[in-house]
């Protein structure tokens, strides 16, 4: 079952707060599982927010900056592997 859009989510509150509908009801009229409902309802009364909260995760190895030297460098010489292109120290161009 596809996941609710931020307007379906904020429909869905809608029809709970202010029309005072049940989450059997609601659930029924978005064509979602009871769960769903509850779940949002959950959601919105602890963290007042209607989107997805950001997720934890691994830290990612390099930042944006290197990443773009590193394509840069792959760029210049194609020949290169991945790895040899992280391990290749950068040179710095000269003003």
């Amino acid at each position: 079952m596809p996941r609710l859009s931020d307007d379906e989510r904020r429909q869905v509150l809608r029809m709970i707060y202010e029309d005072k509908n049940s989450v059997r009801k609601v659930a029924a009229f978005m064509k979602c599982s009871p769960t769903t409902v509850q779940n949002l309802k959950k959601k919105y009364k602890k963290y007042s927010l209607i989107r997805d909260r950001p997720r934890s995760g691994r830290p990612k190895k390099f930042n944006e900056k290197d990443g773009s030297c590193i394509s840069s460098d792959k760029a210049n010489n194609s020949n290169l592997a991945v790895q040899e292109t992280i391990t290749t120290p950068i040179k710095e161009e000269k003003s």
